[in-house]
């Protein structure tokens, strides 16, 4: 069967999710009203609180989103085969990734740009949120752990991927100022980071 299929598979149900079941979710759950400011406006200091392009927030929400998976993704494939890693990314995606991600991003916006830790404090009481704070740095560590070990034995059977991944954190950190210390712009930063990426 050909690739292609697979692709078009992991389209359709990607536009499923976001304009059948996301836009129910948020339309019945959320019922966002775009009239309202957000933290971004509210709190405008230029450092923790600014406003940015919709594609700079598209970035960020997919880097958010996306986690893990384009990383453990290629790894699951490369190890076990495609379909366990084509399951990981549309169905994790699907039903568990961007509904975590998105709930926790409405919950900070309707509540001053407050992380998880302060609203736990909060809403529920302090020891719930020193329980969450605790579960997180476990999850942190375990998920760093695992990352750092996925990479290592990826470089270590693939040595020609290191100078790509070089080149790409490289073009990632100089988009980053050419966009916010230069102000050249999302098109020229863009632009740049891929001639970088491509180099390695």
């Amino acid at each position: 069967m050909y690739p292609i299929w697979f692709v078009l598979l992991g389209i359709i149900i990607y536009l499923i999710a976001y304009f059948g079941y996301g836009k129910y979710y948020d339309r019945t759950v959320w019922q966002p009203d775009p009239s309202k400011p957000t933290p971004a406006h509210m709190f405008m200091d230029g450092i923790q609180y600014f406003p940015v392009s919709r594609y700079v927030l598209y970035g960020f929400q997919f880097k958010g989103i996306a986690g893990l998976g384009p990383i453990f993704g290629p790894f699951i494939a490369l190890f076990y085969g495609w379909v366990p890693a084509l399951i990981w990314i549309l169905l994790g995606n699907f039903f568990i990734g961007w509904i975590h991600d998105y709930s926790s991003l409405m919950t900070a916006v309707r509540n001053e740009g407050k992380t998880m830790g302060p609203l736990t404090y909060e809403i529920i009481s302090p020891r719930a949120r020193s329980v969450l704070m605790g579960f997180l740095l476990f999850y942190l560590i375990l998920i760093t752990s695992v990352f750092v070990l996925l990479c290592s034995m990826f470089f270590n059977s693939y040595p020609a991927s290191v100078p790509a991944m070089i080149c790409l954190i490289i073009g990632g950190i100089i988009s980053g100022l050419l966009l916010y210390k230069a102000k050249q712009g999302v098109t020229v930063s863009t632009i740049v980071g891929l001639i970088i990426t491509a180099i390695g």
